[in-house]
């Protein structure tokens, strides 16, 4: 399982920190962490998925980890997440990704080829 985590946050410190005391309350370390230090709501949508990518990929080389956890159900993240992966050679999660999974596993739907990651491809392969 994942016992060591980084996460690329946009969110203000404070945000940031209350993040990390809930992982850590549930087990897990946060080992890397970086944001974009966006204080506006609206302005993080606004963050390219080239600056998702390259931090994203910084962050990860950056510790040792078993995932790269990206926050924010703003952030645009579902075409990065495979480049990322690819590039750090782990699996990487997203705030909507996992509420979406978590969504279809509370209504029993199996979606199988609906989302990228390697995770979720793992959590799905048949046989």
């Amino acid at each position: 399982g994942v016992r060591r985590l980084g996460i690329l946050s946009p969110y203000i410190e404070s945000v940031s920190n209350r993040l990390i005391e809930v992982l850590s309350k549930a087990g897990i370390e946060v080992c890397a962490f970086a944001s974009f230090n966006e204080s506006e709501e609206q302005r993080v949508v606004r963050i390219t998925p080239g600056s998702i990518i390259s931090a994203g990929q910084q962050l990860a080389a950056s510790a040792e980890m078993d995932a790269l956890f990206i926050s924010c159900t703003n952030l645009r993240t579902l075409d990065v997440i495979a480049p990322i992966e690819a590039d750090a050679g782990l699996p990487v999660l997203s705030s909507n990704q996992v509420l979406a999974w978590d969504l279809l596993r509370l209504a029993n739907i199996n979606a199988a080829d609906t989302f990228a990651g390697e995770l979720w491809e793992r959590s799905h392969r048949h046989g």
